[in-house]
C-alpha cells in the first residue's frame, strides 16, 4: 500500500536473473496507495469522531477551539473533509466552544438596595462606585442606593462602571 496504483511492485523471477526463452514471469502490480474516504463529521461529537475516524484507522488532532452556534465539544470543522487520505493520517478537528458570552449586559435596577445587596447584583458584569452621598431623613434609607448611572435597562459593556449615590442619614 506504498507504491502508486498500475506500478509493479515485485516480479518473479527478480530482475537480472537469466531465464530460457518463453520462460512465464509473474507480476504483482499494485492497486495503488491504501486510502480511506473522511466524510464531512461536522456536528458530531468530540466521542463520535474519534470512533468513526480510528474505525478508519485516522488519528486525530485538535485544533484551538472555537465560538459557535454549536453545543460546547461539537465539530466545527476539519481537516480534510470530504476526501480521501492515506491510511493512517492524521486529521486536524476544531470543537465548538459553545456560543460567545455576551459582551454587553443590561444595568440591573439597584434603587433601595443596600450597599452589599446593590454589590451583588452588579459583582459578576459590572463594577461598582460611590461617589457621594445623598442626605435623607428617613433612617431606615441610611447605606441604600438613592440613585445609579447609568439607569436600570441601559445595556453597558461588562466590566464598566456602575456609579451609586447612597442614602445618608
Amino acid at each position: 500500500d506504498t507504491v502508486d496504483e498500475g506500478n509493479i511492485i515485485s516480479q518473479s523471477p527478480s530482475a537480472g536473473t537469466k531465464v530460457d526463452k518463453n520462460t512465464k514471469v509473474s507480476y504483482v502490480i499494485s492497486k495503488g496507495k491504501n486510502t480511506v474516504h473522511v466524510g464531512d463529521y461536522r456536528g458530531y461529537t468530540k466521542s463520535e469522531i474519534e470512533s468513526k475516524l480510528d474505525g478508519k484507522g485516522l488519528k486525530v488532532s485538535y485544533t484551538d477551539s472555537q465560538y459557535s452556534d454549536k453545543d460546547k465539544g461539537t465539530v466545527v470543522t476539519h481537516s480534510p473533509m470530504d476526501a480521501d487520505v492515506a491510511a493512517g493520517s492524521t486529521i486536524s478537528v476544531t470543537l465548538s466552544e459553545g456560543p460567545e458570552p455576551a459582551k454587553t449586559a443590561n444595568v440591573p435596577d439597584i434603587r433601595g438596595k443596600s450597599y452589599d445587596d446593590a454589590k451583588k447584583a452588579l459583582e459578576s458584569v459590572f463594577e461598582i462606585t460611590t461617589i457621594q452621598a445623598t442626605q435623607t431623613e428617613d433612617q431606615t434609607l441610611n447605606g441604600k442606593v438613592a440613585s445609579q448611572s447609568p439607569i436600570a435597562g441601559t445595556s453597558l459593556n461588562i466590566g464598566s462602571t456602575v456609579t451609586v449615590s447612597l442614602y445618608a442619614y
